[in-house]
């Protein structure tokens, strides 16, 4: 267990945040470039949807059967991004690889650490989602503007309020030591795939 400075525990939220810092601020400078251009917005909407496209199934099994998730619903947003990327003519990149991060089940399930990782990550999402459609230009069509509305709706931002509650519960220091290093590690994955979505290829 992690003691902060006044003698208290320090919530696994604070030591997600810690953890992650370096690799969250890699992936805010990019999203905070996701409006500049055409190209740039089209890598951000790629990139969300590869994500989302392999993590939301994910982390739906993971809330639903496992006693250490948090009760929060997690939409599937790949279908809104996915609408975005037809409305700007190009096609979808793969779903992200995150086999490495599955447990080897039949239903190749998370682990707990792993899960509470990815749900800190999907749930904070709406955070950024929220800057990144203020600052988008005129030139973005309105109707390739789904994946982020829904990001950073109401719905989104219910479940992070309900994740953030969370995670201030107290988890072993297993799952604490697998969160952190899964989170980083994802932060880490998500910058490096937004200059992948950002080679247009052919519509």
């Amino acid at each position: 267990m992690i003691i902060d400075g006044q003698g208290g525990r320090e919530s696994l939220r604070t030591q997600l945040r810690r953890a992650s810092a370096v690799a969250h601020a890699r992936l805010d400078d990019a999203f905070a470039h996701g409006h500049n251009s055409p190209e740039s917005y089209l890598g951000l909407i790629r990139c969300l949807h590869s994500f989302h496209e392999a993590a939301d199934p994910l982390l739906i099994a993971w809330v639903e059967r496992s006693a250490q998730a948090p009760r929060v619903t997690v939409t599937d947003r790949s279908a809104a991004f996915r609408t975005d990327l037809m409305a700007l003519g190009y096609a979808p990149l793969a779903p992200m690889d995150l086999s490495d991060l599955t447990t080897l089940t039949e239903s190749a399930t998370l682990d707990d650490g792993v899960g509470i990782a990815l749900l800190y990550v999907v749930a904070g999402s709406s955070l950024g989602a929220r800057v990144v459609l203020r600052q988008l230009p005129h030139t973005v069509p309105a109707n390739a503007r789904k994946g982020l509305t829904e990001a950073s709706g109401v719905e989104a931002l219910h479940l992070w309020q309900h994740t953030a509650k969370a995670l201030e519960a107290a988890v072993s220091a297993e799952v604490s030591t697998v969160a952190k290093e899964t989170c980083a590690q994802l932060f880490d994955r998500l910058a490096r795939h937004m200059t992948v979505g950002s080679s247009t290829g052919s519509p």
